[in-house]
């Protein structure tokens, strides 16, 4: 006999059933990932194909020392910083590009010790085999935290019960809060205020200026040095580098760092030329925050600072991101010609990021143009990267901006850019980061 069709009343009987498994089933897998947010001793982050954070675990962000709001869709260079984006790009886009990465980073401890942690970046796959994101765990391999508080523990951990064969590790006890005390957060938490702590940091002069040269591509001469900041505790490796400036950011303390730069910036090029009456300056770039595009004094400021130190306007050349002018066009466009009375160049910085916008370049009349490090770590495989370089660096050379590609990693990549004709190249297969008075 032929099946029975069921009746309405049972169709929706077996629906509600269904309905009822998938709940708990959707509530079993909250807890479990309740469970991995709050109380797993790692840092966990999962990042799209366009380095952007769609999600972060408690550990990830207190290790951090920022909210979740302050992660939630921003690029991992954002968060991180370019100094440690530059450290990390190579296994990064090694994994955007499908393979499974697994490095370590060391850092000493305030007590002189040495943290070591592992990083593995896994790629996620769609259906069709392309990577649409890579999920990031890092572990503390030192075991320096095992003196972990409990009180955020689940009963299990509290009592001692390791689950597994996780019982191997000695602090798999340890907790969120132990990763929060010895992360940035718990070092900014001695502090007390972090804008006082950050305030007196610019008072005492408490930073280190870093510079890396950004090279002629068709003969490697040295043409420009981008400056970078350190905190003094930042240098003895007691925080993340670039750690501070989100919280100087959120204090509104941007201007008076980037103030800080300038005029020691300044200070070591006039020390330069008072020790050695020959020695050539080159183009010291400063970046720029958004609140100090903002600031219609800073042009002043400038002048004012260039005059006490007795140094010519090209002695300096400002970086300004390309989200910054989309976000205030106008104060980006008062800025720039300002100092371009001055004598002082600009960049206009991570060009070609999202959707390529050329009406800027007739808006900002910049010197440079330093193209994306998503489109420049791509150019050996990906024929839409490649593409899209050469039409940047086309139409730039067209209106008389010069092109800079940045995060230039292998000789590879530098003889691609020799073929194409971008005028200038900056990364670790160039040059690292160092000490300015080591240049």
């Amino acid at each position: 006999m032929p099946p029975s069709t069921p009746s309405p009343q049972d169709h929706l009987t077996q629906q509600k059933m269904l309905l009822q498994q998938c709940k708990r089933e959707l509530d079993a897998a909250r807890t479990r990932l309740n469970y991995a947010d709050h109380f797993f001793p790692v840092y966990m982050a999962y990042l799209d194909s366009k380095e952007c954070y769609r999600y972060h675990n408690r550990a990830y962000r207190e290790w951090l020392g920022l909210e979740a709001g302050q992660i939630d869709g921003h690029t991992m260079r954002e968060v991180l910083g370019k100094t440690v984006y530059a450290e990390i790009a190579a296994p990064l886009q090694e994994a955007l590009a499908g393979k499974p990465q697994r490095y370590a980073r060391t850092h000493k401890t305030a007590n002189g010790g040495t943290t070591r942690y592992f990083v593995h970046l896994v790629p996620k796959f769609g259906d069709e085999g392309n990577v649409q994101g890579i999920y990031a765990m890092v572990t503390d391999e030192t075991g320096h935290h095992s003196a972990a508080k409990t009180k955020d523990l689940p009963p299990a951990a509290k009592s001692g019960a390791k689950p597994g064969r996780l019982d191997e590790k000695q602090n798999i006890g340890e907790t969120s809060q132990a990763l929060y005390d010895d992360s940035l957060v718990g070092e900014l938490g001695e502090w007390q205020n972090a804008a006082d702590r950050i305030k007196s940091a610019i008072q005492n002069d408490e930073f280190h200026l870093y510079g890396q040269t950004i090279k002629a591509v068709q003969n490697d001469k040295f043409a420009l040095c981008e400056i970078y900041i350190r905190m003094i505790e930042e240098e003895e490796n007691l925080m993340p580098p670039g750690a501070f400036l989100p919280l100087a950011q959120q204090n509104g303390l941007m201007p008076e760092i980037d103030r800080w730069v300038v005029t020691n910036v300044l200070k070591h090029i006039a020390a330069r030329r008072q020790a050695d009456p020959d020695w050539r300056m080159t183009g010291f770039c400063v970046n720029l925050a958004l609140d100090t595009i903002r600031d219609p004094y800073f042009p002043d400021f400038v002048r004012a600072t260039l005059a006490l130190f007795n140094v010519p306007g090209e002695a300096l050349c400002f970086e300004i991101e390309a989200w910054d002018v989309d976000a205030e066009p106008a104060d980006a466009a008062y800025l720039v010609q300002e100092l371009a009375c001055l004598g002082c160049l600009s960049v206009l910085c991570s060009f070609g990021r999202d959707k390529v916008s050329f009406t800027i370049l007739k808006k900002l009349r910049v010197g440079y143009l330093k193209i994306d490090s998503g489109i420049i770590l791509k150019i050996l495989r990906d024929k839409s990267a490649l593409a899209k370089l050469v039409a940047i660096n086309r139409v730039a050379h067209t209106v008389g901006i010069k092109t800079i590609a940045e995060f230039v990693e292998s000789d590879a990549i530098l003889e691609k850019l020799q073929e194409i004709g971008v005028d200038f190249a900056q990364g670790i297969g160039i040059s690292s980061p160092m000490p300015l008075t080591q240049i």
